[in-house]
């Protein structure tokens, strides 16, 4: 009777894609922040005159995330560096461009030419002059070890550039050059054509699968099986092995495609191994890249089936969900660097079909989200924390039921009314999937612990999203109300909430405006208030803003 009920009035005309919201708009939008936690490239910082910061230590400069999916055609021409290079860098390119065609004093030029693109303004030029093609043409024909190094040091920091300068480097034929330098008996060597090829490889799923096929992971498994506390205090083994997570999380990156199973299948218990190695042998770094890399892996798309293979390799042929809700269970709630990457994979599993949904819910994953929602934890793994409960109230009515039975409702709710903008953001999400999926005898429930209340602020925020969720809510908590629509209407007038109806009506989005005349049409048009049924919608021009001042959520008992 529930679920007739249910397909009768809950989820009218509301689809799967549009109830298990997916997300995609959110990881754009905090992969484009710039933070430690999702960077795909690092470059190698060159060291001044007076040494003060030496390339040969394990800091990284962390440089901005590039985009996600590099063009598949010709590269994109690069506008004339030239035009704005101090006069010393261009005479020093054509000073090296000589050097280099008469092959005098190649190990000076190769460090002359790493300091130039050793800052991201002279990259550009260095590729358009020729000199990065001459620079491979010599070091392909060099046996000497300095060259070589300042050759893969040179790759690493046009490499951490843009997509189009990665791609240059990939088109003069350095993928099998870089990955024949990991067997050199050289470590610095092999320590920075790792380094580069990293790069590459989180530079696109094209780039992304190129070194995947190179070989590199076999080298990686080597040197991984091989850590011990003794080998670490090698310095040149510490810092091969420091790159070696980050270099296969970039191998998890992407969506569009995503990494093909088989790559998946060799990748993860690569990563699972380092994350269950004793405690102190991985640093947090290492450890919070192999966090990012299994999330990575939960990001992509659903077949044409309406199942992501990815989704499923992790969640029920590797079963890591308790792992990973053990290091959250076990993590400090401020160590955001491996909280945030563990929230995701959950909440990336959640976002999948209801059978991936229920075993991270078997696992339990709602009893570890609590601490993550106090007011002294970051806003980020809040907001992550957040979206993976709006996941679950996407999914059934049996688990919105138990969302309602662990109180994470009622907290949500007090992070609507006292949080940051994209934690309450988030939580709208959560509210409006809660009203639309949850059984209809879950309603009274919605009621007495002042749901319509939050529904009213929600539709006094000036983001038209928070507008729309709200009333989306309240259309699904009126036709979800069966022989309580009655004391329910009467709770809605006496909020306030047709005022802001009214009000809503004339917005110049259209979907909030016909979704406000559709509620008001179908549930508050009376022959004692007849100007609530003559109100059209007015046509705007799609505008994402209004505002209204926020009301305070008032004490509601039925």
């Amino acid at each position: 009777m529930a679920e007739s009920r249910m397909r009768q009035f809950k989820n009218k005309g509301k689809d799967d894609v549009s109830l298990r919201r997916r997300r995609q708009e959110q990881t754009i939008e905090l992969r484009k922040t710039k933070r430690l936690e999702a960077l795909s490239k690092r470059r190698h910082v060159d060291f001044v005159e007076d040494g003060t910061t030496n390339g040969d230590d394990d800091s990284f400069e962390f440089e901005q995330q590039k985009q996600e999916q590099a063009p598949a055609g010709p590269v994109a021409s690069m506008p004339d560096a030239h035009m704005d290079l101090p006069q010393e860098k261009k005479e020093c390119i054509n000073e090296c461009l000589l050097c280099l065609g008469a092959t005098v004093d190649i190990p000076q030029t190769m460090i002359r030419i790493r300091r130039l693109v050793s800052t991201s303004d002279t990259i550009n030029a260095v590729i358009q002059s020729g000199l990065l093609r001459e620079v491979v043409s010599v070091a392909v024909q060099s046996d000497q070890r300095p060259v070589l190094e300042e050759f893969c040091w040179i790759l690493t920091n046009i490499t951490s550039g843009t997509s189009e300068q990665t791609e240059e480097v990939v088109q003069l034929g350095c993928v099998p050059v870089l990955v024949g330098f990991l067997q050199h008996e050289s470590p610095t060597l092999q320590h920075q054509s790792l380094w580069a090829l990293g790069n590459i490889a989180g530079n696109s799923a094209v780039h992304r699968d190129l070194v995947a096929e190179s070989g590199i992971i076999d080298y990686l498994v080597a040197r991984l099986r091989c850590c011990s506390p003794e080998t670490r205090k090698n310095a040149s083994e510490r810092k091969i092995v420091f790159l070696a997570p980050w270099v296969l999380s970039n191998l998890c990156r992407f969506n569009n495609p995503s990494p093909s199973v088989e790559l998946a299948r060799v990748l993860v218990p690569i990563l699972v191994l380092i994350l269950r190695n004793p405690v102190g042998l991985f640093s947090q770094m290492e450890l919070r890249d192999c966090c990012w890399g299994l999330s990575y892996l939960t990001d992509g798309y659903p077949d044409d089936d309406g199942c992501d293979p990815l989704k499923e390799l992790v969640c029920m042929e590797f079963n890591l969900v308790r792992m990973m809700i053990e290091i959250v269970q076990n993590t400090c709630p401020k160590s955001v660097s491996i909280l945030v990457p563990c929230v995701r994979f959950l909440g990336n599993l959640c976002s999948g079909t209801d059978a991936q949904t229920m075993v991270a819910a078997e696992a339990g994953v709602l009893s570890v989200l609590p601490p993550l929602l106090g007011h002294d934890v970051d806003r980020l793994i809040t907001k992550e924390a957040v979206w993976l409960i709006s996941n679950c109230l996407s999914s059934s009515h049996s688990l919105v039921k138990v969302v309602a039975e662990t109180g994470l409702l009622a907290t949500i709710f007090n992070l609507l009314m006292s949080s940051t903008f994209v934690v309450q953001k988030e939580c709208s999400w959560a509210i409006r999937n809660f009203a639309m999926v949850g059984s209809p005898d879950m309603v009274p429930f919605f009621v007495q612990v002042s749901g319509i209340a939050v529904i009213k602020c929600m539709l006094g925020y000036e983001d038209t999203q928070v507008v729309l969720n709200g009333l989306e809510a309240l259309m699904a908590t009126l036709r979800g109300a069966g022989d309580h629509l009655e004391r329910i209407s009467l709770i809605v007038e006496e909020e306030g909430i047709l005022d802001l109806l009214e009000k809503l009506q004339c917005s110049n989005n259209s979907s909030v405006a016909d979704e406000a005349f559709t509620i008001t049409d179908e549930y508050f048009a009376s022959e004692e208030n007849p100007r609530l049924g003559e109100l059209m919608p007015v046509a705007g021009n799609g505008g994402n803003a209004f505002s209204f001042a926020a009301p305070q959520m008032p004490t509601l008992t039925l």
